[in-house]
């Protein structure tokens, strides 16, 4: 039985999920958007190994 509703558990979100549908227009209606798209997604990719880099950074001044 534990067995058995472990797998249910674990499967779920398998069974109940659902293809998601992006609309047509949202991506590159415009060259603007299209622009602000790479931006957007240039800056949250960096942005983690910004901080990362800058804690590092603090921990070494820090330290010597």
């Amino acid at each position: 039985m534990a067995v058995a509703l472990r797998a249910s558990i674990f499967l779920m979100p398998i069974w109940l999920a659902t293809p998601v549908l992006a609309c047509s227009v949202c991506g590159y209606a415009s060259e603007e958007s299209r622009s602000a798209f790479i931006l957007t997604t240039a800056l949250l990719s960096f942005a983690p190994l910004t901080f990362i880099a800058a804690i590092v950074w603090y921990l070494k001044k820090k330290s010597s």
